[in-house]
């Protein structure tokens, strides 16, 4: 039996969760603190070394610390390259952490978050088994995470998959990026919100939260189905690229939004795909939703990503 652990932290805008797992994929035990992304590098990567040294229980014969964060990073280096929401260009996060560890010798994967969650719902979850797929988080925002031949991808800048910033209106809706008409602007939580108030939708007087607009659209109610149907339609082109790009087995749909939407936008995305590629590369296609219980296990899921890698 293996009884090696692995420690999995995901660095979030709002919260640092961080996960002790077994190679089973068994959460042995949990621990969170905020980020507080406010304040000053040096005091959230001290929030995170405090997360890891509550977990790190000399008892268990911890293999290394798996490292998620939102934006591009370079896993060679350790460096988050731009995390806009944390404040962090071209941090050295892996070597401020390691001064502050109980361990500082353990190994520290440093991946992004939503390529994390990919590996998490290879090793633990929906795509166990698969190694072609794709992995779609609609949340907040919109990323994406790939895999091939059972290996992430992750591009000679570490800007793989960025997904969201795809233009599919190219006279759309203006995106804090630059470019104008970007999925993540019809396939989020702020494309949701974007669109009800393009369409001048409103519950009880007041703009609608994202929870309203998947009611309203559970209702029928017409403002919320086109605005379903705009997220389906921006589902479907982003699937269509990546199919034809990638060639995936399975398509997993993650986040918030894209789990809570999932039975509302599948069908038109899918639809969408099978009107804008050739059928060989969709006739074999599954498309499902994640299933992974912790962003953090994708997070532990890096360290045995990485040590399988080497043997």
């Amino acid at each position: 039996m293996d009884h090696r652990v692995a420690i999995g932290i995901d660095v979030g805008g709002t919260k640092i969760a961080g996960a002790l797992v077994d190679r089973n994929g068994n959460i042995l035990r949990q621990e969170t603190q905020p980020t507080l992304a406010n304040e000053s590098p040096e005091s959230i990567h001290q929030r995170i070394a405090d997360v890891i040294n509550t977990l790190n229980e000399p008892t268990q014969p911890v293999s290394g610390i798996g490292i998620s964060c939102p934006g591009p990073v370079n896993p060679f280096t350790g460096v988050a390259l731009n995390a806009v929401n944390l404040g962090w260009k071209n941090y050295p996060l892996s070597a401020q952490l390691r001064p502050l560890l109980h361990n500082p010798s353990l190994p520290i994967v440093l991946q992004n978050d939503v390529n994390a969650l990919a590996l998490g719902e290879m090793i633990y979850g929906a795509a166990k088994g698969v190694s072609d797929f794709v992995y779609i988080a609609p949340g907040t925002g919109l990323g994406g995470g790939a895999v091939s031949s059972g290996r992430i991808i992750t591009g000679a800048g570490g800007s793989a998959m960025e997904i969201g910033h795809i233009a599919v209106h190219r006279n759309g809706r203006p995106c804090r990026c630059g470019v104008n008409g970007c999925a993540e602007q019809y396939l989020s939580g702020n494309g949701l919100l974007a669109g009800a108030a393009e369409y001048g939708l409103f519950v009880d007087n007041q703009p609608p939260t994202t929870q309203d607009i998947i009611q309203l659209a559970r209702n029928h109610h017409e403002i919320a189905l086109r605005i379903m149907s705009d997220a389906a339609q921006a589902l479907g082109e982003v699937m269509a690229m990546c199919a034809a790009l990638l060639n995936p087995a399975l398509f997993v749909i993650g986040g918030g939004i894209g789990l809570a939407c999932f039975d509302l936008i599948v069908p038109e995305a899918t639809r969408r795909l099978h009107q804008s590629v050739f059928p060989n590369l969709y006739s074999a296609l599954t498309i499902v939703p994640a299933i992974a219980s912790s962003s953090a296990l994708g997070s532990a899921a890096l360290v045995w990503h990485e040590l399988d890698a080497q043997l």
